[in-house]
């Protein structure tokens, strides 16, 4: 392996009863706080794509709740993305696809962007629509995994019903085949290209400018409130899955979100229609008790998310996980605990913000904001 990967307020539950419930609840779904982490083969087979079909769909369930997994995976697909000038150009050679290759017959690639556990990004050029876009793939290791192309084929459908400026436009779904060569068939997504920075990137270096932050903050809210409206449950929202596009002139920073590989469908009650009520899918730090916990997921699910990032974007940090903490710490510390007050990390928050912040990180779903909507009217009161 690579030595640079090696190195490199409420209470959940308020009583005692109810947080011995919890975690009698999270530890009999599974018992999956006790599985072992990924050996650092597998993060970085999972890194660059090479991880086998029978392996990938454990690793993609241990990601799921493993705070202290997926920043390793993150930082491995960072050094993909981000190699050292001496060998960064074999790493681009070992892109599946080179500039000018033309996939499906339509789109000529232009640049590598990004490589994921389950694929790859590339900056295109659509000859049909004559139009730049984001060509993401899942590798053909994954394709062999029906799970990873029914959630690129669920991204597609799903993120097609919301047409809103602050969500990343999902254009076409097709499969590339080489010639001579069907039995390596390679599954793609087309969508918007997006010239930025992940909100998460931004954030590493420290929390936002209190006006940036809110600037922020109402517009992933308009985006949200427009999944919902399609009836569309994001289930994954998280600053990594938000992009931020850098202001020119007068102009302010465009947000759009991405990444809607988990998004579930709501009926017409509001409810997710389809999930497991021992599925627990999603990154851990921003996940709120019922999606821990396998139970009836909401619009409030995607609150409680949008809570934690509204909070780290204030505070520079996340409000559950700590470093070095295990998730069954963490899972602990969240069924005892309370959240920071954000004031009490960072000076000068207003109060009324704040408590925007800690209304949308209620431990119970009702106790939340209604609506991203409601949350918005909430935020430019506070402010």
């Amino acid at each position: 392996m690579d030595p640079s990967l090696a190195d490199s307020h409420p209470d959940f539950l308020r009583t005692q009863r109810g947080a011995a419930q919890y975690l009698a609840e999270a530890a009999a779904a599974d018992d999956v706080f006790s599985e072992p982490c990924l050996s650092e083969e597998q993060v970085l087979a999972f890194s660059e794509g090479s991880l086998p079909p029978s392996a990938m769909d454990s690793v993609n369930a241990h990601l799921d709740w493993c705070p202290t997994c997926q920043e390793l995976v993150n930082a491995a697909v960072h050094d993909w993305d981000h190699p050292p000038a001496s060998v960064a150009a074999d790493r681009i050679w070992m892109a599946t696809f080179g500039p000018r290759q033309v996939i499906a017959g339509r789109y000529r690639i232009e640049r590598f962007l990004g490589r994921g556990g389950m694929g790859e990004v590339y900056a295109a050029f659509d000859s049909v629509l004559g139009e730049h876009v984001a060509l993401k793939t899942v590798l053909s290791t994954a394709s062999d995994n029906p799970n990873a192309v029914k959630r690129l084929f669920s991204e597609a459908r799903l993120a097609r019903r919301i047409q809103h400026r602050n969500i990343c436009r999902v254009h076409d779904v097709g499969v590339h085949e080489e010639p001579g060569r069907i039995d390596e068939r390679l599954h793609f997504l087309t969508m918007e290209l997006i010239e930025g920075k992940r909100l998460g990137q931004l954030l590493r270096a420290g929390p936002l400018e209190l006006a940036l932050a809110v600037n922020v903050a109402r517009q992933v809210l308009r985006g949200l409130q427009a999944a919902h409206d399609a009836g569309v449950l994001h289930r994954d929202l998280k600053s990594d899955n938000i992009m931020v596009t850098a202001a020119s002139g007068d102009s302010e920073p465009h947000i759009s979100i991405t990444d809607f590989g988990l998004a579930q469908q709501l009926d017409e009650n509001g409810r997710a229609i389809g999930t497991s009520r021992q599925e627990r899918v999603g990154s851990l730090a921003y996940m709120a008790p019922e999606q821990i916990l396998g139970k009836e997921l909401t619009a409030a699910t995607d609150i409680f998310a949008f809570g934690v990032v509204l909070f780290e974007m204030l505070c520079g940090r996340l409000p559950f996980i700590i470093e070095g903490e295990s998730a069954r710490e963490a899972a602990h510390r969240r069924s005892s605990g309370q959240v920071p007050a954000p004031g009490q990390l960072r000076a000068g928050i207003p109060r009324a913000l704040e408590a925007v912040v800690l209304r949308c990180l209620e431990a119970e779903p009702e106790r939340r904001y209604s609506s991203a909507a409601e949350v918005l009217v909430g935020l430019d009161a506070a402010v």
